[in-house]
C-alpha cells in the first residue's frame, strides 16, 4: 500500500509570489539586485508568509489575497545564507536557517519582528568519529529538519538542532523530504531512504558533471524526481519504474535546478531557461520562457513551486534576481524586486559608530550600532556609564550618549549583544 504524506520541499525550490510597486518611496529604497536561491511558504496566524533566501540575508514577505508581497521583515545578524526551512513546534513557528557552519534557529511567531534563539556550529558536533562537516541545503517535515552538504546528509531534532541520524557521508547537493521518505542528490547518484530506519529504498545513477545545488521532489504515488544535467529523471521506489524526460535546451548547457510538485500532481520543472510543466504521465504541457528579454538581465530561472490556499492556485518561481508570481496556466501575474527597507548609511561595515569620535564631559552625541542579531539587547558601555537598547529587525540601533566626566582622555566604547555574544567597541577622545 502506498502512504500518504505532505510533501515539503524546503531547499532551492521558491514558493514566491510578485509584489510589483508596493512600498511608498518613503519607506523603501530601490536597491540591487539580489540572487534569489531559495524560499519557503508558511501561514502564521492565518496569514500566509513567503521566507525567501536572497543569497545575502532572508527576507519575510506577506503574501497578500490579491497576489502581491509585502514586506514585513528582514533577517539579518550573521553571514550569507545558504539554505532555510520553516515550521511548527507547539505553538511557536521557527526558521532554521543554514550559513554552511552554522545552523540559526529564529522564532518568528512575530513574522515582523524575528529573533534568534540559538545558534549551533555543525564543525564541532561530532558522531563518532565524524563531524557533521559543511549543510549547504536543508529541508524539514513535521518531526525533523535534514541538512545536506559537504560530509552528506544528517537528520536534526528542531527543538534544540541536536543531530539525531546520519544517512549518507556522500557529499551532497540537494534534498527533500515527506514525511516518510527522503530523497537526496550526491556527486553522481539520486538515492531515497527510509527515513525512520534510516534503510536506501532505491538508487539510481544521475549525470551531474556540474555539481551544483539541485532540487528534487516527492510526490504522493512513489515518485522521486531528480533533475540531472540533461533534464529529470522519475523513478518510483516502489516498482523502480524510471522515465526520462530530456531538458529542451542546447547541448552545451547543462542547467537543471528543481522540481515541485502541484496538488493536480502535475509536475514543475526549473532548467535556467524556463519553467516547464509535465503531467502525471511526464508529457509536457506547458511551458514559460524566463528569459532576459522577458524578465531583464539576469532573468534565469533557478526555482520554483506550486502553492494553494483554499481555491487559490498559483505557481512562482525564483528567476535569479527576481520572485515571478504565475497562475496554474503559467500567465505571469506579477512580478517582484527587493525593495531596501533601511537607510543607506546601514551597511555591513558599520559595527559601532559615534557621531563624533572626540568630545568635552557633559556632551550629548549620537551612538550607530549593526550587526547584531535581530531583535536582541545590546548594553552599551561609555567609560563608567552603562546603557541598553533592542535592535531591530536588521539588528541595527542608535542612542544619545553622554561624554563621561573622568580623569582619562581614553574612553572606551563598547556593545555587547545579550543573545549573540557579538562585541564591537571603538575609542573616544574626552577633550
Amino acid at each position: 500500500m502506498i502512504r500518504n504524506y505532505k510533501t515539503i520541499c524546503a531547499i532551492t525550490l521558491g514558493l514566491v509570489f510578485g509584489l510589483g510597486a508596493f512600498w511608498p518611496a518613503n519607506m523603501a529604497q530601490a536597491a540591487p539586485d539580489k540572487q534569489y536561491r531559495s524560499g519557503q511558504v508558511i501561514t502564521i496566524s492565518n496569514k500566509n508568509y513567503l521566507i525567501a533566501n536572497n543569497n545575502e540575508f532572508a527576507e519575510i514577505l506577506e503574501i497578500t489575497a490579491d497576489n502581491k508581497l509585502a514586506q514585513a521583515s528582514e533577517v539579518h545578524g550573521l553571514s550569507a545564507i545558504e539554505g532555510l526551512f520553516a515550521g511548527r513546534s507547539g505553538n511557536k513557528y521557527f526558521l532554521v536557517v543554514t550559513t554552511g557552519r552554522y545552523l540559526y534557529r529564529y522564532d518568528i511567531s512575530n513574522p515582523r519582528a524575528p529573533k534568534i534563539e540559538f545558534r549551533r556550529d555543525l564543525f564541532v558536533f561530532k558522531r563518532g568519529q565524524f563531524r557533521i562537516g559543511s549543510a549547504d541545503s536543508l529541508a524539514g517535515n513535521k518531526d525533523f529538519i535534514f541538512g545536506a552538504g559537504s560530509n552528506g546528509v544528517r537528520s536534526f531534532f528542531p527543538d534544540n538542532l541536536f543531530v539525531d541520524q546520519i544517512y549518507t557521508f556522500d557529499k551532497s547537493y540537494g534534498l527533500a523530504a515527506g514525511d516518510f521518505e527522503l530523497a537526496v542528490i550526491t556527486e553522481n547518484q539520486g538515492i531515497v531512504y527510509d527515513i525512520a530506519s534510516g534503510a536506501k529504498l532505491i538508487e539510481v545513477n544521475l549525470e551531474n558533471k556540474d555539481k551544483m545545488k539541485r532540487a528534487p521532489a516527492l510526490d504522493n504515488a512513489g515518485n522521486v524526481y531528480f533533475p540531472t544535467d540533461r533534464g529529470l529523471v522519475k523513478i518510483n521506489f516502489f516498482s523502480g519504474r524510471k522515465t526520462t524526460y530530456v531538458n529542451p535546451v542546447p547541448q552545451t548547457e547543462t542547467f537543471s535546478y528543481g522540481a515541485a510538485i502541484a496538488a493536480s500532481g502535475d509536475v514543475y520543472y526549473a532548467n535556467g531557461r524556463g519553467i516547464t510543466v509535465l503531467d502525471k504521465n511526464f508529457n509536457k504541457i506547458k511551458f514559460l520562457n524566463t528569459s532576459k528579454a522577458n524578465f531583464g538581465a539576469n532573468a534565469w530561472s533557478v526555482g520554483l513551486a506550486p502553492a494553494n490556499f483554499g481555491a487559490r492556485e498559483i505557481a512562482a518561481g525564483l528567476n535569479k534576481s527576481s520572485i515571478i508570481l504565475l497562475d496554474k496556466n503559467l500567465k505571469v501575474l506579477a512580478q517582484y524586486k527587493y525593495r531596501k527597507l533601511y537607510p543607506d548609511f546601514i551597511t555591513t561595515d558599520l559595527k559601532i559608530a559615534p557621531s563624533v569620535s572626540l568630545g568635552a564631559a557633559g556632551q550629548k552625541i549620537n551612538l550607530r550600532l549593526f550587526g547584531f542579531w535581530p531583535n536582541e539587547t545590546a548594553a552599551i558601555t561609555f567609560g563608567q556609564a552603562v546603557y541598553s537598547l533592542k535592535v531591530d529587525n536588521q539588528g541595527y540601533a542608535s542612542l544619545d550618549l553622554i561624554v563621561p566626566r573622568q580623569n582619562s582622555r581614553q574612553a572606551i566604547i563598547q556593545a555587547t549583544g545579550a543573545d549573540s555574544g557579538f562585541n564591537y567597541q571603538t575609542v573616544f577622545t574626552i577633550l
